[in-house]
């Protein structure tokens, strides 16, 4: 029995076969491929703290993988969930306080503390605040009369947010109920804190110690 060659439209055909082959086959191997993603180990609540044991890494089709999805769970241990999260679900920046524009100010909140907008007096301060600035609060009372003094406050204050007329700090209960007190009896001014060593707390000034920088020893001159 004879063998006939191949024409040119046999190679053809068979290149065409060729190349569908190869696309067949890369299209399988791109939907097989997976990447890591952080998903929820367990069904999780909104408003409670992310610990390593809710989290945990799982393949994901590489296709379906968004670029908002995170790769390693460190990135979320201790931040505060800001909606429910099913079981084996990947999270998403916006479930999480503190890694989008959107997120709850809550979110920022240190346990046992509150958030507190101090009102700015010069709201030329406002562009220069930022969230992470420690800050020192100063309480001013009276107008110059024999009872008039003022006085650091509170020290070492964390801004959660700061805006163009105040700044929101966090604050424990108890003193949040001294600003608010401070605030309607007298003014209230915000301090800077350098990234260095605090400053030492002072004695306060009235009209008799104005002229001694404050100092207790030099108080008594006369």
């Amino acid at each position: 029995m004879a063998v006939t060659g191949w024409t040119w439209r046999d190679g053809i055909l068979w290149l065409g076969a060729f190349l569908v082959a190869v696309w067949v086959y890369l299209a399988v191997a791109r939907a097989g491929a997976t990447v890591p993603v952080v998903v929820a180990r367990h069904d999780l609540q909104a408003y409670q703290k992310i610990q390593p044991s809710d989290l945990q890494v799982a393949p994901w089709p590489k296709a379906a993988r968004h670029p908002s999805f995170f790769s390693e769970p460190g990135e979320l241990w201790g931040r505060y969930l800001l909606q429910d999260v099913a079981a084996g679900q990947p999270l998403w920046p916006l479930h999480v306080g503190g890694l989008h524009q959107r997120s709850a100010l809550a979110a920022a909140i240190p346990d046992g503390h509150v958030a507190f907008a101090i009102p700015l007096d010069d709201e030329r301060w406002a562009p220069r605040l930022q969230a992470g600035d420690r800050v020192d609060l100063i309480f001013i009372y009276g107008k110059g009369g024999e009872l008039s003094f003022a006085r650091t406050l509170l020290q070492g204050l964390t801004v959660l947010q700061a805006g163009e007329r105040s700044t929101v700090v966090a604050l424990t209960p108890w003193d949040a109920e001294r600003v608010a007190f401070a605030l309607a009896t007298g003014r209230v001014l915000v301090t800077l804190e350098g990234y260095g060593e605090p400053p030492d707390p002072s004695f306060g000034v009235d009209g008799h110690t104005l002229f001694f920088g404050g100092r207790e020893e030099e108080a008594d001159v006369p």
